[in-house]
């Protein structure tokens, strides 16, 4: 999972749990970019905006 902002000069890309969880803290309050990619699954892009503490799910699709 990439999670980015260029205005804020954020980048971060990190690997899930075997939940499929994974967490970026702390965030400044923005909009980002998100990217979740992963085997046997669709990549699959969106953005978020994120203003304290939230949960955001991303439902991919599987490849069949």
């Amino acid at each position: 999972v990439r999670l980015y902002n260029t205005g804020l000069d954020y980048d971060a890309t990190q690997y899930t749990n075997g939940d499929g969880q994974t967490y970026f803290i702390p965030l400044t309050p923005a909009t980002y970019n998100l990217e979740v990619e992963g085997p046997g699954y669709l990549a699959t892009s969106t953005t978020v905006f994120v203003s304290g503490d939230e949960t955001k799910i991303i439902k991919i699709e599987q490849i069949e």
